[in-house]
């Protein structure tokens, strides 16, 4: 008989914990889920998912998803926290890309855009070429294929970041940045 009140405080004390994790635990009401899977797809395989060594499209595609938001590049090309940005990289990685660099003859001092007629690209307009967070150079329309859904673009003298080049995979932006 003395057994049974503390045999009742047993089984009390163990709904308690039980129930314990849900007091105060509510739905959420805001229509998102929570968690879940992300599926994409590409035409290829990702050689790397290092954003400093990506050089193919594929991989550089990848690693702006992974890593956009959460790590940015500095003036001195060294990984650190978003948040320690500066104001004009964040609104060069915000800009709106409009197309990308999908061809480079440097000695030459030309490139081809994967953008034309088709995104309102004309003669003599001067865009920005970026790269993570930063502007890698300028570039001027020569010609747009009629076609219209590409370009051929002069790399503007002096304009491209000493010990950088234009590459394949780089994106077009409007310049100025504002």
């Amino acid at each position: 008989m003395k057994r049974l009140p503390s045999v009742l405080l047993l089984i009390f004390f163990f709904v308690f914990i039980m129930m314990a994790p849900q007091v105060g635990a509510e739905q959420k009401t805001d229509g998102k889920p929570d968690g879940g899977t992300l599926n994409y797809g590409e035409y290829g395989r990702p050689t790397t998912l290092d954003p400093i060594t990506s050089n193919d499209m594929i991989s550089m595609r990848i690693t702006e998803l992974i890593f956009n938001g959460l790590v940015g590049i500095n003036e001195k090309q060294e990984i650190v926290r978003e948040k320690e940005l500066t104001d004009v990289q964040k609104k060069i990685r915000d800009a709106a890309s409009i197309g990308e660099i999908s061809n480079v003859q440097d000695e030459l001092g030309f490139a081809v855009i994967n953008a034309g007629k088709n995104k309102g690209i004309e003669p003599r307009m001067q865009f920005a070429i970026r790269r993570n967070v930063f502007i890698v150079g300028k570039v001027t329309v020569d010609s747009v294929a009629d076609g219209g859904d590409s370009s051929i673009v002069n790399i503007v003298q002096g304009s491209v970041q000493p010990g950088l080049k234009i590459k394949a995979g780089d994106t077009v932006i409007a310049y100025p940045i504002y």
